[in-house]
């Protein structure tokens, strides 16, 4: 037994991934250079009409199915915008409590009361707790986020919303597919559509967000809101009046993404595949679960959230000994890490403490037991995930032969 834990990378034994044998995400290459090239070449560095920002929108609103589309600084700058925008219908919003603080920070900013609902079993938002809630408080919109590249299509809901004059705000920044699955696939509709060209997601490009819609008037908004003066028609009209949150987009980064949309779909594929594989192995293994339902056709995999099931593995049900099984596979140059910790009020100054996770079971449960893997986006594919699956398998060997033992154990303790 001794020397099956000293196997183990931990406890000092050889980890199962070469440290190297990933090429982490958004995997730079010479295509981005050219991409920066561009910039250069132009002579001109910023501008909101600047004619890269002109082509990234027209991506942008090809790949969504809308009408209309706006670059600015970033996911959560877009978000913000068309928040401000809806925000006058009512004085709250619907949001998921397992969500991303950077989500749901507009919803404080724009001085609307959050209604949190608990996830359902896919890690999105409740569809019934969420209708719940519509015909009972003075509701502006429901925004719904599509985590870890889970599409929540959400029909009722949406459906619900539309009755009753809710704005539904679709928070894509980690399904970079779902505004063209709804719009092309399921016909569903929505508000708004935000994208992100944050480093970790999808449009990997830097900063960067993107707002495509149908509304017109939320189009002029962002024009309104985000610059305290616009040459987008070329000429320069000046906003004193605005807001001027000045959500410029960065000119280097919209190259960039003008590249990602170019191979976003072989990108998701390749996503979706190596995501395949992993819950297809790593479910063999008991007492692990993907977190959803994973439909390979309309999820895009930001990452791949699997869940423990503690009483399979006849271990406590606690988030220390979730970590402890994450710092196991860490050591092995498993890519794995803690998504959160905490409710998502938590970090949100205002909020904080006001509300009871104990009234969000489904959101609690997902908080003490889920774990991310990453890197799944190309060029990494089977070759490097077949040496994943064999580290799990490490580790869940030591899980069966000492059981809570091995959670008792201090680093470099052996003697059980």
């Amino acid at each position: 037994m001794q020397n099956k834990l000293k196997n183990l990378a931990y406890y000092g034994g050889k980890p199962s991934v070469e440290k190297s044998s990933f090429i982490p995400w958004p995997a730079p290459n010479t295509n981005h250079l050219n991409a920066l090239q561009r910039v250069l070449d132009s002579g001109k560095f910023h501008r909101v009409n600047h004619p890269l920002i002109e082509e990234l929108e027209a991506r942008s609103r090809e790949y969504c199915g809308t009408q209309y589309s706006r670059a600015v600084s970033s996911g959560s700058a877009a978000l913000h915008v068309a928040t401000n925008y809806f925000a006058g219908k009512g004085n709250s919003a619907i949001v998921c409590a397992l969500n991303w603080p950077g989500a749901i920070a507009a919803i404080a900013h724009c001085g609307l009361d959050p209604i949190f609902v608990d996830t359902a079993e896919d890690g999105c938002i409740d569809e019934a707790s969420a209708i719940s809630h519509m015909d009972k408080e003075n509701v502006s919109l429901v925004q719904i986020t599509h985590l870890f590249g889970n599409c929540a299509s959400r029909n009722k809901l949406r459906s619900y919303a539309r009755a009753e004059n809710i704005a539904i705000i679709d928070d894509c920044a980690q399904a970079a597919n779902v505004p063209r699955y709804l719009q092309h696939t399921l016909h569903l509709e929505s508000d708004a559509y935000i994208l992100s060209g944050n480093g970790a997601k999808h449009l990997a490009s830097g900063e960067l967000g993107l707002l495509s819609t149908n509304s017109i008037g939320l189009i002029e908004h962002v024009d309104n809101v985000s610059l305290s003066s616009s040459s987008r028609k070329g000429e320069r009209i000046f906003s004193p009046s605005s807001l001027g949150y000045n959500y410029r987009p960065n000119v280097f980064s919209a190259s960039i993404a003008i590249d990602r949309f170019s191979e976003i779909d072989e990108q998701i594929k390749i996503r979706r595949e190596n995501a395949q594989y992993l819950v297809t192995h790593l479910e063999k293994l008991p007492g692990i679960n993907r977190l959803f339902g994973m439909d390979y056709e309309s999820s895009g995999f930001c990452s791949v959230p699997m869940r423990i099931n503690f009483k399979a593995l006849g271990l406590p049900e606690t988030a220390e000994v979730r970590n402890r099984i994450v710092e196991l596979l860490a050591a092995e140059n498993v890519p794995v890490t803690v998504w959160l910790t905490r409710p998502v009020w938590e970090y949100i100054p205002i909020w904080k403490n006001k509300y009871d996770l104990d009234n969000y079971p489904n959101t609690k449960a997902i908080l003490n037991s889920m774990f991310c893997i990453s890197e799944i986006a190309p060029p990494n594919g089977i070759s490097q995930l077949h040496a994943v699956v064999q580290a799990f398998e490490k580790v869940w060997e030591a899980i069966n032969i000492f059981g809570i033992e091995l959670f008792d154990t201090e680093r470099g303790n052996c003697e059980i």
